[in-house]
């Protein structure tokens, strides 16, 4: 539930309308990926998470952990950096590139979400 008020100010009105009704009546799970192994507390600067764009789409690569929900999650909030700027230009220090947010859905190709830590 933590991510509906996210959704409901950033989303697309399309997202809005799929994802939140499930989430409001309880049957659908989000979680935030933002945390990422040896990234500590400073999230996004030392995110090595990034996507590149291709074409109209993106390639999302990274992992994230510590996230509340995230093995049960129906529908996953995920940050990344950009790989390159808009120019394509890689060289820029990833610490001052770009944080894009994706919303992504379990079962998605290429998705793994991992095990519940105990």
């Amino acid at each position: 539930r933590q991510s509906g008020p996210l959704l409901l100010r950033f989303g697309t009105e399309a997202q809005r309308q799929a994802i939140l009704p499930g989430v409001c009546a309880g049957g659908n799970f989000f979680c935030i990926g933002m945390s990422e192994p040896d990234s500590g507390s400073d999230a996004f600067g030392g995110m090595k998470t990034y996507v590149r764009r291709d074409g109209q789409d993106y390639i999302l690569n990274g992992q994230k952990t510590f996230i509340t929900n995230g093995p049960y999650a129906d529908v996953l909030v995920v940050y990344a950096k950009l790989a390159e700027d808009a120019a394509g230009d890689s060289a820029i220090d990833p610490r001052n590139r770009p944080v894009l947010v994706f919303v992504l859905d379990s079962g998605m190709p290429g998705l793994t979400q991992g095990k519940p830590f105990k």
